[in-house]
């Protein structure tokens, strides 16, 4: 949701204060989540989807996408330096 909403902070603490409202959000799962946000899991999935292709070539539509991840770093960075 973040990414499509372009890494919105605040759409982020409303998301997170409901979800601790909801069902509570200890220290520990706090800090889970901070560090899921950390992980590149999006260059991690195209990466290894190219890897286990066995292509020689990298398919177009895995450029694009790399391109677009590469497009949001810079909105990710900032919301991931104001949950730090």
């Amino acid at each position: 949701i973040l990414e499509k909403n372009d890494w919105d902070k605040k759409l982020a603490h409303e998301m997170i204060s409901s979800y601790d409202q909801a069902r509570g959000l200890s220290a520990a799962g706090y800090e889970n989540l901070k560090i899921r946000f950390l992980y590149p899991e999006k260059y991690w999935k195209q990466i290894n989807f190219y890897m286990n292709s066995n292509k020689v070539w990298i398919p177009a539509r895995n450029l694009d996408k790399l391109k677009n991840l590469e497009e949001q770093t810079e909105q990710r960075n900032r919301f991931l330096s104001v949950i730090k």
